[in-house]
């Protein structure tokens, strides 16, 4: 995720737009190709149980030599003739989130939950693919996945959210001109329930863009659809 935000930032991308872009589709082909090569490894190892014949003639080709697209295929081809393959689905899922593809995505995190059971992790990516198929806006169903998570998750867990949370803010001190960052933090600490936290963030973003700004604009409205409006 640093990398890919790496390759994102305007600054950077105003300086050296060919590789920033470059790098941004090696960072994305990597992380994307590793869940699903090895899914692709546990699908013909793993599952000795499954016809090794359709699987194998799917992955016939080096899915190292595969291209994110492809690789995304071959499994979609898989999940189809083999729809109750939870672990199919439990790595797929994420893969469509970070491609954008939201509605795929809540489609695989719930066919994940249904076979494979629930947990956590998948409670929390079906409140994130739900929340950004609706165009960023936390709805009653999203916030059940969230809140299910936290409950589901153990004191460890607990923890290491608020640490990743933690990470984020500072990381916005830094790079305070980060609009995607401001509004994921303020969700984060709205589903941490520290309402005072959200508030206290949406006041800082809003100063870093300036009020009038198109920006902050943005991030306040956001913030309001979570029920988070700026102090004076």
């Amino acid at each position: 995720r640093r990398i890919l935000r790496l390759g994102s930032h305007s600054q950077a991308s105003a300086r050296a737009p060919r590789p920033a872009r470059a790098a941004k589709l090696v960072a994305t082909a990597a992380v994307l190709a590793v869940p699903l090569v090895s899914w692709g490894l546990y699908g013909s190892l793993g599952s000795p149980d499954l016809p090794s014949q359709p699987l194998a003639e799917r992955l016939a080709k080096n899915p190292a030599e595969s291209s994110v697209d492809e690789l995304v295929a071959r499994a979609e081809a898989h999940l189809a003739a083999n729809p109750s393959d939870g672990k199919g689905w439990d790595v797929l899922a994420p893969v469509y989130l970070r491609l954008q593809r939201y509605a795929d995505a809540v489609t695989a995190y719930r066919n994940a939950i249904r076979l494979d059971g629930d947990s956590a992790v998948r409670q929390a990516g079906l409140g994130e693919a739900i929340a950004n198929a609706a165009g960023g806006i936390v709805t009653a169903e999203a916030q059940g996945a969230f809140d299910a998570a936290l409950q589901m998750a153990p004191q460890d867990r607990q923890a290491m959210i608020e640490t990743m949370v933690a990470s984020l803010d500072d990381r916005l001190k830094q790079n305070p001109r980060d609009e995607e960052g401001w509004m994921r933090l303020i969700r984060s600490y709205v589903v941490l329930g520290k309402a005072d936290r959200a508030r206290d963030a949406l006041g800082r973003a809003v100063a870093v863009f300036g009020a009038d700004s198109e920006q902050a604009k943005k991030i306040t409205a956001f913030a309001a659809s979570l029920g988070v409006t700026a102090t004076e």
